[in-house]
């Protein structure tokens, strides 16, 4: 059971200087996290030998949240994705101590003027992180000895990839918009055949929450976080959730130099198969997260009153609706997108 589930941060805090560190003179920053329950607190103190750290208190009842993020710490560090080191772990306790690596995310970066600077080898070093992670299915030892590990042993499914987009349909067309859809089982027997597209895709790991405010930079260096959710899926998924990332619009002409350049690093970018159908199955990787990401932000206002990510369901609409084209299979949901994006357009948030 989570000891600090029902504390606030206070509380927390209080904790962790009496009983942690045994009131030692050590400052608490209370850092805002993105979409999770899990909260997140940087460490300082005016004792020079004291590096900053950054103190993760797990948000769930449990504690697989604590277990899932070591399990993939493991296996992303063994093959050599560029992620904070963990200090401390402590299951039961329901936290984790771990590298500061700052707060100069990605999409900061970028939304801060680095869209005019070269951004370009961090986007590109972001994309030889996916394929550190794909490639390692090159590698049989490493397969053998993380076979029971959640990042092979857990992956996305039929019911998963559904699952999202009824959170979709229902936080965004229902709960947020307030729409009336006489066809909604039209649209989820769309939602169900594409879930069962995605699957039929030879899955490698992926990160599974790939955008830029997920990724760092430090002292010049990209780093990855928030990787506890890594599963088996799609090649394509990291690869849109990064290019066709809502926090951060490319231009086209970048985003098709990056997937060029993800082409080129992975390893079964030599089969043919892989080129057959890769567009195809970008397109449905795209319209899936695009459409995940929209729920998941409108289930932000909707659940936790935080309107900070509404910001960012244009970008997404946009390119959704792009994706979905002049295609018959979607015109019923690019129907209610348009409805969608004009009764968004009226509101005030």
């Amino acid at each position: 059971m989570n000891p600090f589930l029902d504390k606030d941060n206070e509380e927390v805090i209080k904790y962790f200087k009496e009983e942690i560190f045994q009131n030692q003179r050590i400052d608490f920053q209370i850092i805002a996290g993105d979409a999770s329950a899990r909260r997140y607190f940087r460490l300082t103190s005016s004792d020079e030998k004291f590096q900053p750290v950054i103190l993760m208190v797990s948000g769930n009842e449990d504690m697989e949240d604590i277990r899932s993020h070591i399990e993939c710490y493991n296996f992303f560090k063994e093959i050599g994705v560029n992620i904070p080191e963990i200090y401390e772990a402590v299951v039961d306790k329901g936290y984790i101590v771990e590298e500061d690596v700052g707060d100069l995310s990605l999409h900061f970066f970028m939304d801060s003027g680095g869209a005019s600077k070269n951004f370009y080898r961090y986007y590109k070093n972001a994309i030889d992180q996916i394929a550190l992670l794909q490639n390692s299915f090159e590698h049989p030892e490493i397969v053998h000895s993380f076979s029971h590990s959640l990042p092979i042993r857990r992956r996305f499914t039929e019911e998963k990839f559904y699952e999202e987009l009824k959170k979709f349909f229902e936080f965004y067309f229902i709960r947020y918009l307030n729409m009336d859809i006489p066809e909604r089982e039209d649209i989820e027997n769309v939602f169900y055949e594409l879930s069962k597209e995605l699957v039929e895709i030879p899955l490698v790991p992926t990160h599974r929450d790939y955008h830029s405010r997920n990724l760092f930079i430090k002292t010049g260096n990209l780093y990855v976080l928030d990787f506890q959710d890594a599963r088996l899926g799609p090649p394509q998924y990291d690869l849109v959730s990064i290019v066709y990332d809502p926090y951060v619009r490319l231009s086209d002409n970048v985003r098709k130099e990056l997937i060029e350049y993800y082409k080129k690093k992975v390893y079964f970018s030599s089969t043919p198969s892989f080129f057959k159908n890769f567009d195809n199955y970008l397109v449905l990787c795209a319209i899936q997260r695009l459409l995940k990401a929209i729920g998941t932000y409108a289930y932000m206002y909707v659940e936790r009153h935080n309107s900070f990510y509404l910001q960012f369901i244009f970008n997404a609409l946009r390119d959704v609706e792009n994706f979905l084209g002049g295609s018959k299979r979607f015109s019923v949901l690019k129907e209610y997108l348009k409805e969608a994006r004009a009764k968004q357009n009226s509101m005030r948030f």
